[in-house]
């Protein structure tokens, strides 16, 4: 499995509850993986995920005004997800996306250097391929200690 990844996106984002938050706007740090079956032939960008892209797609949602990260992390994980899905070559498989979102130097009385929250999509078929790989697992391991006994 292969990671393409996107790091220190930087963004003035209109996310807060605050009125202030959305005039002012906030300091947002972006972290995004995304996990594939494999780079090993990749020959020319058609045949992998244009980060460009994904920077465009992410950049978009984190300048929508709301009042929550989570929100905007839900926009930045369907937006990605649905471009791999629509985009990637057939070498490609997307196993999984993972984000963080941060907002730097929150408005909340204390010394904080950052709040932030991370979610994760996982491919269904990634899933049932981890379920059954742990039950191979699970099984060689039931063997070995009958073996052993």
């Amino acid at each position: 499995m292969a990671t393409i990844a996107l790091e220190g996106l930087r963004f003035k984002a209109p996310i807060g509850v605050y009125a202030e938050e959305k005039v002012l706007k906030n300091d947002i740090q972006i972290d995004l993986q995304l996990k594939v079956s494999t780079l090993i032939s990749v020959e020319k960008l058609d045949d992998t995920i244009n980060y460009e892209i994904v920077y465009q797609l992410i950049k978009a949602e984190v300048l929508i005004e709301t009042d929550l990260l989570e929100d905007t992390l839900q926009r930045i994980l369907h937006a990605v997800k649905n471009y791999c899905e629509n985009n990637a070559s057939d070498k490609l498989y997307l196993n999984s996306i993972s984000v963080r979102i941060k907002k730097l130097s929150p408005p909340i009385k204390g010394n904080i250097g950052a709040v932030w929250i991370e979610d994760e999509f996982v491919n269904p078929k990634q899933l049932k391929k981890n379920a059954e790989n742990s039950s191979d697992v699970a099984q060689n391991l039931a063997v070995g200690a009958t073996i052993l006994t």
